[in-house]
């Protein structure tokens, strides 16, 4: 992680920090432009697009990250962050490469629970032209961090972690 803060090509550099200012903003940590919380986001984001050249950066990975933060020093949070995205149980990585491969799979994942679970519902959607990308693509891609309350984040994760996409799935349908 140290090495690659000293890295001088970043090219996401100028994206992320475009971003940072937009994670997170209601939380203290994050709301001081410049200040710490800020800029440690920025550090492991960049890390990671450096890490990572190919998936770069997307903006749903600052939430990911920041929540972390909260609760971690910068070089774990890294690793973490690393370990979520290349996991075989998480696979987060295919959500913000481009085009999305993997939030394309769970959208329609969640399309199809919508559809057995809830069959009025799904066709009152489907006649209103509402998808299932029109509204869940922030949750999926954030996993929830930017939508619910830091409590309730820490308590889908924790089960996220040790169970994987299937609590993703739950709350999704219990919306």
């Amino acid at each position: 992680y140290g090495e690659l803060q000293h890295v001088q090509d970043a090219p996401y550099e100028d994206k992320i920090l475009r971003d940072i200012h937009r994670t997170l903003p209601e939380t203290v940590f994050f709301r001081e432009a410049g200040g710490v919380g800020q800029k440690k986001l920025f550090h492991v984001l960049r890390a990671v697009s450096v890490y990572d050249p190919i998936l770069g950066y997307c903006q749903g990975m600052g939430y990911l990250t920041a929540f972390l933060l909260l609760f971690m020093t910068e070089e774990k949070v890294f690793w973490a962050v690393i370990a979520l995205l290349k996991g075989h149980r998480w696979r987060l990585r295919g959500l913000y490469l481009d085009e999305m491969p993997r939030t394309m799979v769970v959208l329609y994942t969640l399309d199809k629970f919508i559809e057995q679970t809830m069959p009025e519902l799904f066709e009152h959607f489907k006649a209103e032209g509402i998808s299932t990308h029109m509204y869940a693509t922030k949750w999926i891609m954030t996993l929830f961090a930017q939508q619910f309350s830091n409590v309730l984040v820490v308590r889908i994760w924790d089960v996220f972690y040790n169970e994987g996409w299937k609590i993703i799935y739950r709350i999704a349908l219990a919306l």
